[in-house]
């Protein structure tokens, strides 16, 4: 809602001898969605006034306005200083905007005190205003001998004199009753200040809200009205401001900040606010009544100076820029939290932008959506201020709940496990210093509900530092010796750190079998699966009934696999690495803390998966996020580590499988132009390089350093160049030139072998072999992002990702792949064949754009990888932001 500047009109009407006065204002309320109505309800929250708003609801189309006509017919003695009408989006859940109405009343002095009856205050510009129709005519009193001015003289003041209603009495008044009853109210001459908002609770505190304003509009002038209670004595009073060195002199001004007012005497103020500077400008204006110290009035003066387009801000999703930003979770399971998700507010102007956060969930939606500036803890906020030619990362806390109508306890009902629910949430940004604009990020998932639940997320073991000499154990250790000889001694440090158990309990919510997995990187920490008995529940009888089994998996990384029944549950018992932890004693001692995790999968959805968080504190902190990732740490060596062994399981498995990606008919694969050799680095370009230990197994083609592709010179692209035109040129007409002999003769013979080598490559990917190989994919992914999100080791969970994919793509079988789908992309008249991307090239595509949405930021060390990501998808046909690269480098 916004304040217009309405005309105000009286009309006169005499209606049975009464003489009333109707007053009219109006004020607009726009709707800032573009393509989208909104219904609206004004109301005076409860209150019962004689007033008529027309129209009290209605709908307001996209990018439109409504005006509202406020009427009222009363008089104005009776009415409060101030009106609020509340302003509701009725499709929202934000609280209504207010709208004030001022009531400026003219002074009445008491029937019982002689004075001139002032005249109404002026009327501000731009606010809703009421005027007393009358004044009351003063009751006139006789005139007082010189013994009763002297008596009057001694008496004493009154705080609070008490009038009684026969007193108001016009009849027979006592001069000298009336004046020694008021002849404290008469020596104590009080400030009374109109044209502002009284602050409810605070006396004497006022606040004047001028609203928006275009940038460079002009001038805003308003008027305040400073009244002298007291009918006998004068007040003298001073006005200025808080900010020293001229601060508020560039904007405010005063038409005078000193004055005196005679009794019962009205001087009127005027402000003049200038536009010329686009900011928020607040101060607080301090108006002193000298003659009463105590009768001092704060107002706190606030306006928006704001731009008419947006060309100060933007929002960056996955290091882009976009007009409709999207941010995509993915699949995800009800009744779980995700935090890791996130994107950028970028001021680019010189002034400092406040924001506010919003989303279009109704009240009765229990989905959550809110927003840190952590990651790592839940310190929620809705408003929050970017400072001039600087970034913020907001992350965004999503918490999807079950359909209404279904279980509420997130449990899948038989029979709709299998249709995810497809949610689609705006989030609103706005600007308090951009007019009528709003940024909408779309948030999008696939809710599904979970097969695995757990009863704990995270897992915490206690110790305590101890010393030698303390406690019984110090003193077994240290027996007593004489004072001269433990006086020299130095006391040494002991961890106290008992075995301890932690269960974590693995529930199946399905009436499926789980297949699940654990994962576990950790140094400190061994976990394994308790027995359990076997289902007492009649249902799960059968083939499936009963138990679990255990199966250790030594080929890559910690892990176990195991199996449980339906809707059976298993226990997991985290324990302490007794040997680890007397290894690492002295690093224990000296951190104090330290963070590691697990990560349990659904074996059949990997894409549901859990991090179980396990922590040792050795203080008194229980909470805490520790970093312990530095290079050459156990996290950031076995990550590396996990990914050598990858990558050497990888080449090993299509070395295998050489043979049968040979054609039929020929005895060598599709000839494809070889690689040269990336070139040597020039000044500015990053070289990547890798730990000896890590070199181990790799090949020539992989190793020694990963070089960041220029746009359209990359590797990739120069081999599609190859090939297409190699291929291309066997299929055009007969020239001069030979034809290489392992060139195909014919387009149709390019087709079906091209066509043939997909083929074959997909059904090795289909081989159990190659599941395990993409499911050890997702999950080095994921402990990259897990990794790359604790902010001082992102660049190194950057290169660990720029080993891993760009070896991947590298390799002779991807190339192929990616060469034959993007000739048959652009040769291919039909649609249906540029969307289709086999399983062996759809699982490294999907986890290198996972890996760097979770990174929105603008960073030299993602380059490379945001490069590859788009070769590879502009070679298939599958960019939409193509046009958007160049501006966006």
């Amino acid at each position: 809602a916004s304040d217009g500047q309405g005309t105000q009109r009286n009309d006169e009407a005499e209606a049975e001898g009464t003489r009333a006065i109707v007053q009219t204002d109006n004020f607009k309320i726009k709707n800032s969605m573009p393509n989208m109505p909104m219904s609206f309800r004004v109301s005076t929250g409860g209150m019962d006034l004689p007033l008529s708003v027309s129209p009290a609801e209605g709908v307001v189309p996209g990018g439109g306005y409504q005006t509202i006509s406020i009427s009222m017919l009363e008089d104005a003695a009776t009415l409060p200083n101030n009106i609020v009408l509340l302003v509701h989006d009725t499709d929202s859940s934000l609280e209504p905007q207010k709208v004030t109405i001022n009531v400026i009343k003219a002074p009445q002095p008491s029937k019982l005190t002689m004075g001139t009856a002032d005249l109404p205050a002026p009327t501000p510009t731009g606010t809703a205003t009421v005027l007393p129709p009358t004044t009351p005519t003063p009751v006139p009193q006789a005139a007082a001998t010189e013994e009763e001015a002297a008596e009057r003289a001694n008496l004493p003041p009154l705080a609070a004199p008490t009038v009684s209603p026969a007193q108001l009495a016009p009849t027979v008044p006592s001069p000298l009753a009336a004046s020694s009853s008021m002849s404290g109210i008469s020596n104590v001459p009080l400030l009374m200040l109109r044209g502002c908002t009284p602050i409810p609770d605070l006396m004497d505190s006022y606040e004047l809200r001028l609203g928006a304003q275009d940038f460079a509009s002009g001038q805003v002038v308003w008027q305040l009205s400073l009244e002298n209670l007291s009918p006998t004595r004068p007040l003298e009073y001073l006005i200025y401001t808080v900010k020293d060195g001229g601060q508020d002199e560039g904007w405010l001004s005063l038409s005078r900040h000193t004055g005196v007012l005679e009794p019962l005497g009205r001087h009127v103020l005027t402000l003049t606010v200038s536009t010329k500077r686009m900011d928020t400008l607040s101060t607080y204006m301090i108006i002193e009544n000298l003659s009463v110290p105590s009768n001092m009035k704060t107002v706190f003066v606030t306006m928006d100076v704001v731009a008419k387009h947006n060309a100060h801000f933007a929002v960056i999703v996955n290091g882009k820029a976009n007009v409709n930003p999207v941010l995509q979770f993915g699949e995800v399971h009800y009744n779980q939290s995700y935090t890791n998700r996130s994107f950028i507010i970028s001021n680019t102007s010189t002034l400092p932008l406040d924001f506010l956060l919003t989303t279009n969930l109704p009240p009765y939606d229990s989905t959550e959506v809110g927003f840190s500036l952590s990651q790592s803890s839940r310190n929620l906020c809705n408003a929050l201020t970017v400072n001039p030619m600087s970034q913020v990362k907001v992350f965004v806390y999503f918490h999807p709940t079950p359909p209404l109508g279904s279980t509420l306890d997130g449990q899948a009902p038989v029979g709709s496990t299998e249709y995810p629910h497809a949610r689609e949430i705006k989030i609103f940004l706005n600007c308090r210093l951009v007019k009528d604009f709003q940024q909408v990020i779309t948030l999008t998932a696939s809710c599904r509900y979970p097969q695995m639940l757990l009863s704990a997320s995270d897992a915490v073991f206690e110790g305590r530092m101890m010393w030698t000499g303390d406690g019984p154990q110090g003193q077994e250790e240290t027996p007593a010796k004489p004072a001269a000889a433990t006086a020299n001694k130095k006391k040494l440090p002991l961890l106290d750190l008992p075995a301890q158990v932690k269960r974590v309990t693995l529930s199946n919510l399905y009436v499926t079998p789980l297949r699940y997995s654990i994962r576990n990187p950790s140094l400190y920490f061994v976990i394994d699966v308790e027995s359990t008995p076997p289902s007492e529940d009649p249902s799960a009888a059968g083939d499936d009934a009963g138990g679990h089994s255990v199966v250790q998996e030594d080929t890559i990384g910690n892990s176990i696999s195991s199996v449980v029944n339906k809707f059976a549950s298993v226990t997991l018992a985290v324990r302490l690495n007794q040997a680890s932890i007397s290894e690492q004693m002295a690093n224990l001692l000296r951190v104090r803390y330290i963070e590691e995790h697990v990560t349990v999968y659904n074996m059949d959805a990997p894409c549901e998966h859990y991090v179980i968080t396990l922590r040792i504190s050795i203080g008194c902190l229980r909470d805490f996020s520790s970093i312990q990732s530095a290079r050459g740490s156990h996290a950031h060596r076995f990550l590396e580590g996990s990914i050598v062994r990858y990558l050497k399981d990888f080449k090993t498995f299509w070395a295998t499988h050489s043979a049968a990606l040979t054609s039929p008919s020929s005895t060598s694969p599709i000839s494809v132009s070889p690689i040269s050799s990336p070139p040597p680095l020039s000044i500015g370009e990053e070289r990547t390089t890798i730990s000896p230990g890590a070199k181990e197994g790799l090949d020539a083609s992989a190793t020694g350093r990963v070089v960041a592709p220029r746009p359209m010179t990359s590797p990739i692209l120069s081999a599609l160049l190859n090939l297409t035109t190699s291929l291309s040129s066997s299929a055009s007409p007969p020239t001069s030139s030979p034809t290489p002999p392992t060139a195909p003769s014919s387009t149709g013979s390019i087709k079906s072998e091209a066509d043939g080598l997909l083929e074959r490559v997909a059904q090795a990917s289909r081989s159990e072999q190659y599941t395990k190989l993409s499911l050890e994919l997702l999950h080095i992914t994921n402990e990259l992002i897990l990794f790359g999100l604790r902010k001082p080791v992102s660049q190194l969970a950057t290169q660990l990702g720029a080993l891993l994919f760009g070896t991947l793509f590298k390799h002779r079988v991807i190339q192929q792949v990616v060469s034959l789908l993007s000739l048959r992309a652009s040769s291919s008249s039909s649609s249906s064949d540029r969307g289709m991307v086999p399983s062996v090239l759809d699982s490294l595509m999907s986890c290198l754009g996972d890996f760097l949405s979770y990174f929105p930021e603008k960073r030299d060390d993602l380059d490379m990888l945001r490069t590859l990501d788009y070769d590879v998808r502009t070679a298939l046909g599958l960019s939409q932001d193509i046009a958007n690269k160049k501006t966006t480098k």
